[in-house]
């Protein structure tokens, strides 16, 4: 029932109220009419006290010192001297309202009969008693004053009927005010403890929210320097920084992915690798051995001169193979330390070009070279090796009589290069896969000119510089492209 920190504020302002009801309650009860009795007792000694520092027989002085008491003490004043002739004890002053003791035609009492257990004493104080003659109690003080005209004797008495009164009046309002104090100050006290727990709630709901991965919702920060504002301002700052971390864990997260796929991957090729070196390796090596048996054997009315030229294309295919391997391994190597320096690309293209004229020439090809001034910042050797790839898969895969067309511009910041030959389409199904290592869109591998390592090469390479390459289908044949930025980021 008493869950929220308000309800318990309000709680515990409610049970602290009652409880100062009930004490004042308790207090007035048993405790009030004793501390009002001992109240008045000072009250009728002090008036003793004075009256006896500023004594006069003059009714006027005694009544200028004495009136103001009665009124604020409501107490009743009688002193008397002695009539010995009459052993009695005459008036001087009484508090009656409109008499006055020197006029005594309307004094009707003179003399007043004194009980004889009456002691009076110069140094009197107040008691409590009961009015024998009223039968009910009083504060009573029978004093001695010693005058050059004789004793006066003083009564100072005081209802304790009064007292009572005012004890009872006094808790009734009390209980009123307080009652109506608690029920005004728990409705304050409720609001206030609203406004109050109010950025309490605030962090709760975002605390709640952290713990569900909800970083949206702020805690509102006052800008105050108690406690509650620092509270909002360190959640939020928890907040914010929880989230910074998720966020740098997931980004992490995606690395480790990325990695774990990427090496799944190069185990993969590694296994592909393996027996894609062993099936490229092992016809050649058949090839040669049988030949070089039978010239060997000098087996009659054979072409001696055809199986040289066979033993000498496999010997340069294999060392081709062998070189390109080794420019794999060395490339896996060391790609992520490239040599960057400032290259002019026209001008790489161009010397690209004049080394494979014997080859353009030789498979009766023409070939168009359009380029624009550019220089790069990029590893000069690496770059090369990637043109001349692609250059030379063109002339491999270009008809007889074709054309190639190359081209080198710059866009948005990158240096583009690609080239365009003539030929046979691309499956869709074979576009991301001729990248890989040596793979052949020719499944039967009976064309064996091609290692399939050209464009592995080319993907390495433009993935040390952080760059993109591609191939598209276009009309009558075929383009490769790659891409790399003019600056070293």
């Amino acid at each position: 029932m008493f869950k929220s920190i308000r309800s318990k504020l309000v709680c515990a302002f409610t049970v602290f109220l009652a409880g100062f009801v009930l004490l004042q309650v308790f207090f007035n009860i048993f405790f009030a009419e004793k501390f009002y009795i001992m109240q008045k007792k000072s009250e009728i000694n002090q008036v003793f006290s004075e009256l006896k520092s500023h004594y006069s027989d003059d009714y006027d002085a005694l009544y200028s010192i004495l009136n103001k008491y009665e009124e604020k003490y409501n107490v009743r004043t009688m002193i008397f001297e002695k009539d010995d002739s009459l052993n009695k004890l005459k008036f001087i002053y009484a508090s009656i309202p409109d008499r006055q003791i020197d006029k005594r035609e309307f004094f009707p009492m003179p003399f007043r009969h004194v009980e004889e257990n009456v002691d009076f004493s110069e140094n009197a104080e107040a008691v409590l008693r009961e009015n024998p003659q009223r039968d009910m109690k009083e504060l009573f003080l029978s004093g001695l004053i010693t005058t050059d005209r004789g004793n006066r004797y003083v009564l100072i008495e005081s209802s304790v009927a009064s007292i009572k009164q005012t004890v009872s009046v006094t808790t009734k309002i009390n209980l009123y005010l307080l009652l109506g104090l608690m029920a005004i100050g728990m409705v304050y006290f409720y609001f206030y403890a609203l406004k109050l727990t109010k950025p309490i709630r605030e962090v709760d709901e975002v605390a709640r929210n952290v713990v569900n991965l909800d970083f949206s919702k702020k805690a509102e920060e006052t800008g105050g320097k108690d406690e509650i504002a620092n509270l909002a301002s360190n959640i939020n700052i928890m907040s914010d920084r929880i989230f910074d971390m998720i966020n740098e864990l997931q980004t992490v997260n995606k690395k480790l992915e990325k990695d774990i796929e990427f090496k799944t991957k190069l185990e993969n090729i590694r296994k592909e690798f393996v027996a894609n070196v062993s099936h490229e390796l092992k016809t050649p090596i058949a090839l040669l051995m049988g030949y070089a048996e039978m010239l060997k054997a000098d087996v009659p009315g054979i072409d001696k001169e055809f199986y040289y030229n066979v033993i000498l294309d496999e010997s340069d295919k294999m060392n081709k193979l062998v070189s390109q391997l080794l420019d794999i391994s060395k490339m896996e190597n060391e790609l992520a330390d490239l040599n960057y320096e400032t290259v002019n690309l026209y001008n790489l293209v161009l010397w690209t070009l004049e080394k494979n004229m014997l080859h353009i020439e030789q498979n009766g090809l023409e070939y168009n070279f359009t380029g624009e001034n550019i220089e790069c910042e990029c590893d000069k050797l690496k770059i090369e090796q990637a043109i001349t790839n692609y250059i030379s898969n063109a002339i491999f895969h270009s008809p007889k009589g074709s054309k190639i067309e190359i081209k080198l511009y710059r866009e948005n910041g990158n240096a583009i290069f690609s080239v365009y030959n003539e030929g046979t389409h691309i499956n869709d199904s074979d576009k991301e896969k001729i990248w890989n290592i040596f793979y052949k869109a020719d499944k039967s591998r009976s064309e064996r000119k091609s290692t399939g390592l050209g464009l592995y090469i080319v993907s390495s390479v433009v993935n040390a510089h952080k760059g993109e390459y591609g191939v598209e289908n276009k009309e009558n044949g075929v383009e490769f492209y790659f891409k790399i930025k003019l600056n070293k980021d």
